[in-house]
């Protein structure tokens, strides 16, 4: 992992997740913390540090620091990836997907965070920002701090996706409904019995099983394959099974013994197949929703807690990171 020099203290900074950050001169300066950026920003601050050796690491912590790396192990907060499964624990992933176990759609993980940018900005004219402190050029009023986190929005585009399935597997399967299960009313027409009939079911369910359920198949394979069976191995075999038997039915009739048939005719099973696979599809859409809001409203919390603390140590009054706060600090 690539570091760069805290210009005050001389600290190595990871720059993907640095403590603050400012600009001097089109160049960017990454610091252990937002106490050393100040002093970066101050006019008379004192000369950038290139070096760990000549620096004072007393501001931010550092003499720790240096005696982690004396000791040959430097201390790194784990950070936990972008997305997990909330039903397999140990699987996480940083980015979107199926668990490769039980073959649901990948949690946002709350606890996860962006990189942060700290901006000041106008709380009555927000077009105003500044990456350091001050007053307000139009107003006067003082600029509040506001932290940007890259890629921090939602993906909902498992939902997106299989809305769009089961809206269209809603609207191919409803006539599949009828002509499967018309037939059994008293007076129902004779063509409803008929081989255009079957075919009509045929033709309409493909699409349904084949397309709005493929993730079902997908997932039932997975879960095969990794051998961990799961409700999407059974959707996948029934589904399959009523599907492809029906489809068999229709295309190749001479296969079957003539104890298959019933009233002439060998049943198929296309309504079956459609309406299950519409169903499921009603249910990961509910799930995923729910989660999705249980997802956001947890993050909201979460972002109620403040990014940093102002500690006394050594006498000395200092604002650090909240996970550089240790026991026995005094916070303000």
């Amino acid at each position: 992992m690539k570091t760069v020099l805290d210009p005050i203290c001389g600290m190595e900074v990871d720059p993907e997740n640095p403590g603050a950050v400012a600009e001097r001169d089109g160049e960017k300066f990454y610091f252990c913390s937002e106490h050393c950026r100040q002093k970066f920003l101050q006019p008379d601050a004192k000369p950038i540090a290139r070096h760990g050796s000549d620096a004072d690491h007393s501001c931010c912590d550092g003499e720790r620091r240096d005696e982690a790396q004396a000791g040959g192990a430097v201390a790194k907060r784990k950070t936990a990836k972008k997305y997990f499964c909330p039903m397999c624990d140990g699987v996480e992933s940083d980015t979107p997907g199926s668990c490769p176990k039980c073959g649901m759609a990948l949690d946002r993980n709350p606890l996860h965070r962006e990189p942060q940018t700290t901006l000041y900005t106008c709380p009555m004219h927000p077009e105003i920002e500044r990456d350091h402190p001050g007053s307000c050029p139009i107003c006067g009023m003082a600029l509040e701090r506001k932290n940007i986190a890259a890629g921090d929005e939602d993906d909902s585009s498992e939902l997106r996706d299989m809305s769009r399935r089961f809206w269209i597997g809603a609207v191919l399967s409803a006539p599949v409904f009828v002509l499967g299960m018309w037939h059994m009313l008293p007076g129902a027409p004779e063509w409803l019995q008929g081989d255009m009939s079957r075919w009509a079911q045929f033709l309409l369910s493909t699409p349904v099983v084949l397309w709005c359920g493929w993730p079902f198949f997908v997932r039932g394979g997975q879960s095969i394959v990794n051998r961990s069976l799961n409700m999407f191995t059974l959707i996948a075999m029934g589904v399959g099974a009523s599907y492809f038997y029906s489809a068999v039915v229709m295309l190749l009739p001479n296969i079957f013994p003539p104890s298959f048939a019933a009233h002439g005719k060998i049943g198929v099973y296309f309504e079956a197949a459609a309406i299950i696979t519409v169903l499921v599809l009603l249910g990961q859409v509910l799930e995923l929703r729910a989660r999705a809001r249980t997802g956001s409203a947890i993050r909201a919390l979460l972002d109620l807690a403040p990014a940093s603390a102002r500690i006394v140590r050594d006498g000395e009054e200092r604002d650090v990171p909240l996970e550089h706060v240790e026991k026995g600090d005094k916070v303000r």
